[in-house]
């Protein structure tokens, strides 16, 4: 009986390693999954301050064009104002493209977490059952013939 113990505190041990590896695994991805949400609210307010901006700099563009003489809606004025757009516009794809890709990045890890932990949990099972089978369980005929 007393060889019984160490085998189920061994078969025990397994077990809990391998679970708390879950928890663990589980945790990680959760954490960042909520990294992956902040990083996407930090870029959709990237693109507004970004369009703001914009619309600022155009605004001073067609103020500074009236200013000086020009008609603002037409010739290179308005030219410049098609540029000042399709730059801001460029502005706002590449800081999505850059959101959207360490975001995908987050979640990739998120995944990958969770499965190390499933994996973590399952090796701890099959350790413990490996255990379990090779231990001396002070069986009644081998504890008589002592």
């Amino acid at each position: 009986m007393v060889a019984a113990i160490p085998a189920a505190l061994a078969v025990g041990g397994r077990v809990i390693q391998g679970i708390g590896a879950y928890q663990a695994g589980k945790a990680n991805s959760k954490a960042l999954m909520a990294e992956r949400r902040d990083t996407m609210r930090e870029g959709a307010d990237r693109e507004l301050q970004s369009r703001a901006e914009a619309r600022s700099k155009i605004g001073e563009q067609v103020a500074a064009s009236f200013a000086n003489g020009f008609e603002g809606g037409s010739g290179t004025a308005l030219n410049a104002l098609k540029q000042s757009q399709i730059n801001a516009a460029m502005d706002v794809l590449t800081i999505r493209r850059e959101t959207q890709g360490r975001a995908a990045g987050l979640k990739a890890q998120a995944k990958q977490e969770k499965r190390r932990g499933k994996f973590a949990l399952i090796e701890g099972i099959l350790s413990a059952g490996s255990a379990a089978a090779g231990a001396d369980w002070g069986s009644p005929a081998k504890a008589g013939s002592s």
